[in-house]
């Protein structure tokens, strides 16, 4: 575990820069926060690599990495002890630990979910001239309190872009605590795209926007295209009604691929199917037989296409990954392939709906067998799985789940549906509408925060 304390110091920022690999140029607040600070919330992107926790037990000593985010507010309230230092209010918090060696011992679930306690503020000190921090950190789980005493005290280097802490709760017998966190800084990406199952009203402007189901919206910048602007160059005879938009997925050789709730007749590709895939430069790149053609589909048929990822960071072999809208008979697996399952192009298996929601806790003791479907799909580098169902749920554990949640295939909601609409401010009074398509491209793969 590295000693972030022992490192500060003996030398500082230097020290941790050494101890954590972490490039200087990162470090250097050269962009100071201004004293008028107002509270400003940063969301860090925890480093599993570089990220562990450990705890002494009367069952002895448990380790694992961590994986997550941390996000803060910095209030512009000055220290009177220390001039330049501002009061630090930990916002949010969702730290994953999921590598503990012996798990037949271990006191925890797999994974071990760690959450801020809703009891108490967890509250310290920042110098953002510095970057010196120190606060404390009160942690609990979704189903109840740690076995061990809160808070930690945490103490390290917190700036613009980066953030290195350690601490524990102090020398308990049986009942010990450490906590490395090395994380950095982002912000989430500006292609972060989405569609909704419902249009509504988005106060964006004046006058007020109308979103329909068929556009193509972003968490920083509402809408990103009109359907129409997806659709012009298909070929389709004008004027085009709003066809839809039920997956979109970002890759290196075309702007948007996506497909349509509804089919249509192009005079330049023919029948342009709602399974095909689509892109918004004008051609079909897979037509639905092509994607499931390795299945061996029992009967011939437009199956429809829920969600697409394009696989960039795992074997391309595999083409892309998707979802279909209806259930079809496999000759390959001689059974029936499910709307809720992740496919790949190949013909694999990537994941069933229970794969999928097996860190969750359906209702499944009403029927076993239920599939929720599988509405949109994302996949990061490291392989975990963000989604969204096609039926809302009621978790055991976190309670009601929409259809317009963002999930990870973790057991932990990403997102909210509201948070992903934040940038769009909907008129409608509602919770929830829909969440349709999302996907993030190359560059959002790394993210783990999607919070505001």
């Amino acid at each position: 575990m590295i000693n972030i304390k022992r490192n500060v110091l003996l030398g500082g920022l230097s020290a941790v820069l050494l101890a954590t690999g972490v490039s200087a140029q990162n470090f250097m607040p050269a962009d100071p926060v201004p004293k008028a600070y107002d509270s400003r919330i940063l969301t860090y992107n925890v480093d599993e690599e570089r990220s562990e926790v450990s705890f002494t037990l009367l069952t002895g000593s448990h380790e694992s990495q961590v994986d997550g985010w941390i996000s803060f507010r910095a209030v512009s309230t000055d220290d009177p002890a220390q001039v330049g230092r501002v009061r630090l209010i930990v916002h949010r918090a969702w730290l994953i630990a999921d590598d503990f060696a012996d798990p037949n011992v271990s006191p925890f679930d797999r994974p071990l979910i760690m959450t801020l306690s809703p009891m108490v503020i967890s509250s310290g000190w920042w110098n953002p001239y510095t970057g010196n921090v120190n606060f404390e950190l009160y942690l609990t789980t979704p189903t109840g309190p740690l076995p061990v005493p809160m808070p930690l005290n945490m103490e390290g280097i917190m700036t613009r872009d980066v953030l290195v802490v350690q601490g524990d709760n102090g020398n308990v017998p049986d009942g010990g605590m450490a906590l490395t966190i090395a994380a950095d800084r982002q912000e989430f990406h500006r292609e972060a795209l989405f569609s909704t199952e419902i249009g509504f009203s988005a106060i964006i402007g004046d006058p007020v926007f109308l979103i329909s189901d068929g556009d193509l919206l972003g968490v920083r910048r509402c809408l990103h295209k009109r359907n129409g602007d997806l659709t012009e160059n298909l070929g389709f005879m004008p004027p085009v009604p709003d066809l839809g938009l039920d997956a979109v997925t970002l890759a290196d050789h075309d702007p948007v691929l996506f497909s349509l709730e509804e089919g249509m007749f192009s005079e330049t590709l023919g029948w342009v199917g709602d399974g095909d895939l689509l892109s918004d430069s004008g051609h079909i790149v897979r037509t639905n037989a092509q994607l499931i053609h390795a299945f061996q589909p029992e009967t011939p048929g437009d199956v429809g296409l829920d969600a697409v990822h394009a696989d960039t960071f795992a074997d391309s072999a595999r083409g892309f990954l998707f979802s279909v809208e209806r259930d079809f008979i496999s000759a390959l697996y001689d059974c029936p392939i499910r709307h809720g399952y992740l496919l790949a192009e190949n013909g694999d298996i990537v994941a069933t709906n229970h794969d999928l929601l097996a860190h969750f806790h359906p209702p499944y003791d009403i029927d076993p067998d239920h599939d929720f479907g599988l509405d949109a799909v994302f996949i990061r580098r490291n392989g975990e799985i963000w989604f969204s169902v096609e039926e809302d749920f009621m978790d055991a554990q976190l309670g009601l789940i929409r259809d317009g949640d963002l999930l990870s295939n973790r057991g932990y909601v990403v997102a909210r549906n509201l948070q992903l609409l934040h940038g769009c401010s909907p008129l409608e009074d509602l919770d929830n509408f829909g969440l349709d398509a999302f996907d993030m491209g190359t560059f959002g793969a790394d993210v783990d925060s999607l919070m505001p």
